[in-house]
């Protein structure tokens, strides 16, 4: 955030739980750094299970139905590890997903729990939750195909300069095709 230049004046922040940690968790959530959004995947700890199994039924409001499960949303009141009084507190919003038809092994019942913690406590919680996954999404197309359409992948060699040539040259070749898609082929095949 220091790097950027003094025209920006919206500082937001979404990332996934390699950013749950105390450092930067009290760092976004301090008023004098200006951050006015912050939305950071939590770790699903014990504590935070404990209390996300215990929300009552009729606390959930349904997030999505989608063809095999369900995803609720509830709001509850919990703050990571050894989180200061005095520190600005966090909003922290869990999610279960449960599956319409349980698996024969499924874990917990087939009830799968995540959390976001968050310093907007105005955004409503279904607002804010599909603000934070838009984090994802388009990277994760680039990867597949670099990875498994241009051999990305599978690496030639055990030397590090020739896989790294190799690695440029899938790059280059997807950011190649990248803009054929849209220069050379009418939007309808884009």
């Amino acid at each position: 955030f220091a790097a950027l230049p003094a025209s920006v004046d919206h500082r937001r922040f979404r990332a996934d739980s390699a950013a749950y940690e105390e450092t930067t968790l009290k760092w976004l959530s301090d008023p004098k750094n200006h951050i006015e959004r912050f939305t950071i995947s939590a770790d699903m700890t014990e504590p935070l299970r404990k209390l996300a199994s215990g929300v009552a039924g009729d606390a959930w409001k349904v997030y999505e139905n989608r063809d095999n499960e369900t995803v609720s949303l509830a709001e509850v009141d919990f703050q990571p590890g050894q989180w200061p009084k005095q520190a600005t507190p966090m909003r922290t919003i869990v999610l279960k997903i449960e599956r319409k038809q349980a698996d024969l092994f499924a874990e917990q019942g087939g009830i799968k729990y995540l959390a976001i913690v968050s310093n907007d406590f105005a955004e409503n919680a279904a607002a804010l939750l599909r603000w934070h996954y838009r984090k994802a999404g388009c990277i994760e197309v680039v990867h597949d195909v670099v990875k498994n359409e241009l051999g990305g992948g599978v690496l030639p060699c055990a030397a590090f300069g020739a896989n790294a040539a190799w690695f440029r040259l899938c790059l280059v070749t997807y950011n190649l095709l990248s803009v054929l898609k849209v220069m050379a082929l009418p939007p309808s095949f884009e």
